[in-house]
């Protein structure tokens, strides 16, 4: 049994990661594919990326968040949600956990567009900016300028 990475012109998160050939399929005594003893691909496998550790805080808690959610115990900042098993449900639960523990509300599309642990923590430092600057702004009073 041997694993082979799949590729296409395709997008990223819209095509198999990767296949296992097999040379039988298990089967029920029905006559069906037993799916529950078909073999687990290897997450180290599926990703394409040199692993480079988190530098910053926000990488590290993102590293933290994913390893939960995607059940990958070594992610690395090149990494891509996708190719790691992401979809629209654990981005549903990503979102959430963002927010619990960073305290940003990221947007669903957020994830799609910043998609790699890097693209995704640059995306979320710079909205916690707008953040502060937003809050500095409601400081200011109207009779400073006057």
């Amino acid at each position: 049994i041997g694993v082979r990475l799949v590729g296409s012109e395709m997008c990223i998160r819209d095509r198999p990661h990767a296949y296992i050939e097999l040379e039988f399929f298990p089967i029920t005594e029905n006559g069906k594919i037993d799916k529950k003893n078909l073999p687990e691909v290897d997450s180290s496998a599926l990703s394409f990326a040199e692993y480079v550790e988190p530098t910053t805080e926000t990488e590290e808690k993102l590293v933290k968040i994913w390893q939960k959610l995607l059940g990958v115990e070594r992610i690395g900042i090149y990494d891509d949600f996708f190719v790691l098993g992401g979809h629209s449900l654990l981005i549903m639960k990503l979102v959430t956990k963002v927010k619990s523990e960073i305290n940003i509300d990221l947007k669903v599309k957020n994830v799609f567009e910043h998609s790699t642990i890097q693209e995704l923590a640059k995306h979320i430092e710079l909205l916690e900016k707008q953040d502060i600057l937003v809050s500095e702004m409601d400081e200011i009073n109207e009779d400073d300028f006057l």
